[in-house]
């Protein structure tokens, strides 16, 4: 089996391909050229590249954002990363979810919905039905919630079951957001090969940032006169705080 011949990457870095764009957007409106970004040649697949990427914010946990991209792949360097890939069987899958313990929020209303059942059932061999109505709309609302918790977690540990990059995946690599505050999301990407990143600009022109251009300064600007404004709001509001206290 191949060996996998580049490190996992730190989560807002980008591999230093000697083709490199700034780009306005997220990497999901991107398009692609039908060549591969390894070698040039015709693609022949597409493949899933995904990325973790973490925000810190100040009065909340760690977020985790994965952004992925569909890479196209000519059928050599496919079977290449076929072979360097090491996908995430199916129980550790499952079990992932139980990483920060949220899951048993739908664990124990799961068992609830299911005993209701089995009173439900109890109630209905004894020709009780008015009761099993009651009853089938509790396990019902035990399911429900079961099924919103389940999802939630589900949503939350996606950033633990994103597959290692390999070789292949790489050659088209991606950034987080580098936007400061207030101004229009932009991202940079690097690819490997020359000719699929010819094309790629050309298909993606309309994206490509430019920092002197006239709708990039007058982002700034807007951005600058946004800042300023919830800075003097932060400050009239200690203000306000330090005189009422």
């Amino acid at each position: 089996m191949t060996t996998r011949s580049e490190p996992r990457l730190p989560d807002s870095g980008v591999v230093a391909h000697p083709h490199r764009f700034t780009l306005q957007g997220s990497p999901g409106s991107l398009s692609f050229p039908p060549l591969c970004p390894n070698c040039g040649n015709s693609a022949a697949a597409e493949i899933e590249y995904a990325k973790v990427f973490q925000r810190t914010h100040s009065d909340a946990p760690t977020e985790h954002i994965v952004t992925s991209v569909r890479v196209p792949l000519c059928a050599t360097c496919a079977a290449v990363h076929h072979e360097q890939a090491a996908p995430a069987g199916r129980l550790s899958r499952v079990l992932s979810s139980f990483a920060t313990g949220e899951m048993l929020g739908a664990v124990m209303p799961a068992i609830a919905a299911l005993f209701v059942v089995y009173l439900t059932l109890k109630q209905l061999f004894k020709g009780r039905f008015d009761v099993a109505g009651v009853l089938i709309a509790l396990a019902a609302f035990f399911a429900l919630i079961a099924w919103s918790q389940r999802r939630h977690v589900w949503r939350a540990t996606e950033h633990l079951r994103v597959a290692p990059p390999t070789e292949m995946t790489t050659a088209f690599d991606f950034s987080d957001d580098i936007a400061p505050a207030f101004e229009p999301p932009r991202f940079v990407c690097t690819m490997r090969n020359e000719r699929f990143a010819k094309d790629f600009i050309t298909l993606n022109r309309q994206l490509e940032y430019r920092a002197d251009s006239p709708s990039a300064v007058a982002d700034r600007e807007k951005a600058n006169r946004t800042l300023w404004l919830v800075g003097a709001v932060v400050v009239a509001l200690a203000l306000l705080g330090y005189l009422l206290g």
